[in-house]
């Protein structure tokens, strides 16, 4: 889809997967059809970079967040701008919906999360305890709480009414560009400019730093729908495709995995090739070769995989799989074991 005139920053998906918002150092945030890639709409009204943007849950509203320090609300049928928020007194980094619809939250270059009303365009928070700029923000999925995430290398959590600081969540040692809420509450993902992945327990502090495999800084990391099987993590590196799907590392599980069978796999692919479930690693599935490693797309835990060189379906519901799946491949000589 082709249509800013400068790099695009930030881009989402709406709930239902019809629609694509993104915004751009072009100053616009445009609306696509996710089917058919036609741009909808195009929102002009920002004077400065568009540094992140977001859906509400019902996808009848989009949030943008500027370099010209305001947050607006638009309406994402008639393109019309709802509301502006000011408040900031720098950069508008990173912007975020409630789950409900009813609260907007944006972290800044001013060191600040504010917390506001969509309905009235009322701040309702302003958090401060971070010694750098802001640049991810997250509501839990009750809205309770909320994550922010800071070039000072913290991972905090604080008690949306009140503004209190609940939880700091020290561990990397650059600066930290995305964090997530696991749907269920019990964990905290981090991507970080170290090159890292924490995953955190806000409950006991625990916590795993995984090596991500990218040679560059961590941008975004979202945990998976299953809330454990896979991470999903960005970054520039020099490969182009830069999107890798983490195995879980190591925390206890929430909800058991389903039992592995054709059509319900939880797996991971390999550097070597091998496709191998994520419990009984001993087991293998499928080899591919290595270079589409980085660009398979597991359908159970991975939505959508953005990509420079496209991504690779994996189906395991073909008559050619079974015990005597090896029948319809013959390996060369020196293939891998």
């Amino acid at each position: 889809m082709l249509g800013h005139s400068r790099g695009v920053w930030s881009v989402a998906f709406s709930l239902n997967g019809s629609k694509i918002v993104s915004g751009s150092a072009d100053q616009s945030v445009h609306i696509w059809d996710a089917e058919t890639g036609v741009e909808l709409k195009q929102l002009n009204g920002h004077a400065g970079e568009v540094n992140s943007v977001a859906f509400s849950p019902d996808g009848l509203n989009i949030v943008p967040g500027s370099d010209d320090k305001t947050v607006c609300i638009w309406d994402a049928l008639s393109g019309d701008q709802l509301k502006q928020m000011d408040g900031h007194t720098d950069y508008v980094l990173s912007v975020a919906f409630s789950f409900d619809g009813v609260k907007v939250m944006s972290g800044s270059a001013d060191y600040t999360v504010c917390i506001w009303d969509v309905k009235t365009g009322k701040q309702l928070q302003q958090i401060k305890g971070h010694a750098g700029w802001v640049w991810a923000v997250s509501f839990s999925s009750d809205g309770f709480k909320v994550v922010s995430g800071s070039s000072d290398r913290m991972v905090c959590i604080w008690d949306a009414a009140t503004g209190e600081q609940l939880k700091v969540i020290d561990g990397h040692t650059d600066s930290i560009y995305s964090v997530a809420c696991s749907p269920d509450e019990s964990k905290v993902v981090s991507g970080s400019r170290d090159r890292a992945i924490c995953i955190s327990d806000p409950a006991t502090s625990q916590q795993h730093k995984g090596e991500t495999g990218h040679i560059d800084h961590s941008l975004s990391a979202a945990p998976s729908s299953d809330y454990e099987t896979n991470i999903l993590s960005e970054t520039p590196d020099e490969f182009g495709d830069g999107v890798h799907a983490q195995p879980s590392c190591g925390l206890s599980q929430t909800y058991p995995p389903p039992a592995i069978n054709s059509f319900s796999i939880h797996w991971a692919a390999g550097n070597n090739g091998w496709i191998r479930p994520i419990h009984t690693p001993e087991q293998r599935l499928m080899w591919l070769p290595p270079f589409l490693s980085s660009s398979v797309m597991n359908a159970d835990n991975c939505l959508y995989l953005i990509s420079r060189r496209g991504c690779t379906s994996v189906k395991f519901n073909w008559d050619c799989i079974g015990n005597n799946w090896a029948r319809c491949y013959t390996p060369a000589s020196g293939s891998p074991n």
